[in-house]
């Protein structure tokens, strides 16, 4: 369903009175304006009808109308003496002399609408007067237009002025949007009431009540999974122990050899679960605090220890650092995401591979890149690798789906994301961009 734009409602609402007034006084203007252009002209006619009476002579010859304005070619008249015609204009009626009532009257003469004036004094002297309608509609049509223009104009400006001033008073609710929109994922701080409308105030404070909840039910989640995880942490110990002592002391079948391996295994896998839970909660949990991070030193460290890792594979881990990269942000994460990139890459390159680590300066960013000589990640599974327990090949127990994972929650801490590309021939490249220091 389309969403309603705030901005047009408000603007209708703000219009329909003030078109339903200008309307409403429009059509006042208009009857006012007709009811007074016929008192008006009916006063003139009337007049009129006295002065022809007065000023023409009564052996007059027929009189053309000779008129030179619009107007007065719209005018004309007839006088009779006792029912005999002396004078008239060319557009005057043809009716018999008496026709016409006394006084005012409308009447058509040749297929046209016009007003009439009869007067007739005691001599017999009868004067009858005509205007055509079309004048008294034109005139009201002019004083209209000059009206309705200005009206329009008035109403085109009202439309902007309201448009700029609604779109200035939403600017707000649009900042307050975009900041919004801007957080990570993990920030449920409440949002500052003081820099918002009035009018939704309440709906940050509901907002702001939603955060609060949100977040306690996350700290109840990651403080059940910190002690579900230190609960564990012991009871696995113990079983790989006593695993490794039935190991040594006692005589086993192949069979039974095998099962008692994948008891450890599977210990093992357990163990190392826990301790990513852990890990991963301990991050969650901890206040992230900003600061100078020597990149060079702490990815160095990270090779280090998983060096061995890389020659029981027979995995050549080659490496490009930049000495004296520094970026900020905060280092145990970074350790985390360092660490997980690098595994992740020894684990799927094959044995005799390679793995390339680079750590560069690329204009205002400091780019961290893993590059494996691996099989490869479809772009079906790209989207996905980085969520929580995901794994590419279910049947691969060696590993539980939290290590990309936590390495893209640190990106996300960071403002930032692990872009995974593919590698030529074969293989992946992982990189993120840091801020330098």
């Amino acid at each position: 369903m389309k969403s309603r734009s705030l901005r047009l409602d408000l603007l209708k609402s703000l219009m329909l009175p003030l078109l339903t007034a200008i309307a409403l006084m429009i059509l006042g203007a208009t009857a006012a304006i007709y009811h007074e252009i016929q008192e008006i002209y009916d006063v003139t006619l009337a007049q009129y009808a006295r002065i022809v009476s007065d000023t023409v002579p009564q052996d007059a010859a027929a009189v053309q109308n000779t008129a030179k304005h619009a107007f007065e070619r719209k005018i004309s008249y007839r006088i009779f003496d006792n029912n005999i015609l002396i004078a008239k204009t060319a557009s005057a009626s043809d009716a018999p002399a008496g026709a016409i009532p006394i006084g005012f009257s409308n009447q058509e003469i040749n297929g046209k609408s016009w007003r009439m004036y009869v007067r007739e004094d005691d001599q017999g002297r009868r004067v009858e007067v005509a205007e055509r309608y079309a004048l008294r509609h034109e005139i009201a049509f002019q004083l209209l237009l000059s009206l309705v223009l200005p009206a329009l104009l008035f109403t085109a400006l009202t439309i902007g002025l309201f448009w700029i001033g609604i779109t200035k008073g939403l600017k707000r609710l649009t900042n307050l949007s975009g900041q919004v929109d801007a957080r990570q994922a993990h920030d449920l701080l409440p949002i500052d009431t003081g820099q918002v409308p009035q009018e939704v105030s309440a709906l940050i404070e509901a907002l702001n009540r939603l955060f609060q909840r949100l977040e306690d039910s996350f700290a109840r989640e990651r403080q059940f999974t910190d002690n579900a995880a230190h609960e564990l942490r012991t009871p696995l110990a113990a079983i790989k122990t006593q695993a490794q002592v039935i190991a040594r002391t006692e005589k086993l079948s192949a069979s039974g050899q095998d099962q008692l391996d994948n008891l450890l295994q599977a210990v093992d896998r357990a163990a190392h679960m826990t301790q990513s839970l852990l890990t991963f909660s301990r991050l969650e949990n901890e206040k992230a605090t900003f600061a100078r991070v020597d990149m060079f030193q702490l990815v160095s460290e990270e090779i280090g220890a998983l060096t061995s890792s890389a020659e029981k594979k027979n995995i050549a881990l080659n490496t490009d650092l930049e000495q004296g990269a520094v970026a900020h942000g905060v280092r145990d994460a970074l350790a985390v995401l360092v660490r997980n990139l690098i595994q992740n890459a020894i684990k799927y390159t094959p044995a005799a591979g390679q793995v390339r680590i680079t750590l560069k300066t690329a204009g205002d960013a400091l780019v961290f890149t893993v590059q494996d000589t691996g099989p490869g990640i479809s772009d079906a599974h790209k989207a996905h690798v980085f969520e929580r327990f995901y794994r590419i090949n279910k049947a691969d127990t060696s590993g539980i789906g939290l290590g990309l994972s936590m390495a893209a929650w640190v990106a996300r801490l960071h403002k930032t994301d692990i872009q995974l590309s593919d590698a030529k021939p074969h293989g992946v490249i992982a990189s993120i961009s840091l801020t330098p220091k």
